[in-house]
């Protein structure tokens, strides 16, 4: 039995203004977020630390993601996801 429509749920990965759209209206019930500023920092702070004969910190460095839906999509945190360069 092929379930419906109705009971899908469809997520999708990282937000633009499209993505964000459908999120809004309904047609996507959740983004997947990346923090780019993390991910920015983190790779210049790595950087910095093997150019100054540090040490790799580790095989994965962890720079978050957020599940983003229409309940949550106006709060502060989210915004910031959402919205990195506003």
């Amino acid at each position: 039995m092929v379930p419906s429509l109705a009971s899908s749920v469809v997520v999708a990965f990282d937000s633009n203004v499209v993505s964000v759209g459908m999120l809004e209206t309904g047609e996507v019930d959740a983004l997947i977020v990346q923090n780019p500023y993390a991910m920015g920092y983190l790779g210049v702070e790595e950087a910095y630390h093997l150019l100054n004969g540090g040490n790799a910190s580790g095989a994965v460095v962890d720079t978050a993601t957020t599940c983003v839906t229409r309940e949550n999509m106006f709060e502060p945190e989210c915004q910031r996801m959402l919205f990195s360069f506003d």
